[in-house]
């Protein structure tokens, strides 16, 4: 499980520190969670951005989807500097030119100068590797949809799509959002490449999911 590869999404660090909460702690009550623990090795990566994170509280609230890069030599454009890490994967990076991410480092998904140029990209990538995820869930915020690979326009989606057998299961058991709207599965919102859950299944064949919750809490 892992929050705010865009650091200007921080309610996705609190699901990631909530699932841990119900991990720890249920785990004496609840015998399904103490199955889980028993026989799976969980990984949590709450915060895959901290700069970005930061940007966002201490400096501006449309600071933070980056990675604070110092790539923009203008310092009156000092709060949009940086790198969009869920652009910066290496599969399909830059595929799609300047419609599913940008090379001008001004832009809010500015993809690097390379794939996994990164270092966040990169700890994502070593862990993956090294571990071979079975499965993986990425929380981002900003609408109410799951998504399951492929995301990218082009890209064949795998056969059998395992991963959105399990999202379209998911949407039908998650209790309803506190915004009031249901869950729905989709292969993309806009376009986009490089992206982390898709080079999970195709690299690594992990059954990832991205997990588009709503940007703000209701209480």
């Amino acid at each position: 499980l892992n929050g705010a590869h865009h650091g200007n999404e921080p309610l996705s660090v609190d699901v990631v520190l909530d699932a841990i909460q119900e991990l720890l702690v249920g785990s004496h009550s609840d015998m399904s969670v103490k199955r889980w623990l028993d026989a799976l090795e969980i990984w949590c990566v709450p915060l895959v951005n901290p700069d970005g994170l930061h940007a966002r509280f201490e400096i501006s609230r449309m600071a933070g989807r980056k990675n604070r890069r110092p790539n923009i030599e203008n310092e009156a454009l000092d709060a949009i500097r940086g790198v969009d890490l869920n652009r910066n994967y290496p599969f399909y990076w830059g595929r799609l030119g300047e419609k599913g991410s940008h090379s001008v480092t001004t832009s809010p998904y500015h993809r690097g100068t390379d794939p996994a140029s990164e270092p966040e990209t990169q700890a994502m990538v070593k862990l993956a590797n090294r571990k071979h995820f079975v499965g993986s869930i990425s929380y981002h915020t900003g609408t109410v949809a799951i998504l399951a690979p492929y995301t990218i326009r082009g890209v064949k989606d795998p056969r059998p799509n395992e991963a959105r057998v399990v999202a379209e299961e998911m949407a039908e058991t998650l209790e309803r959002n506190p915004h009031d709207r249901d869950w729905k599965v989709k292969r993309e919102l806009y376009a986009v490449d490089g992206t982390e859950q898709d080079w999970l299944r195709h690299t690594v064949g992990t059954l990832a999911l991205l997990v588009e919750a709503a940007p703000y809490s209701t209480t």
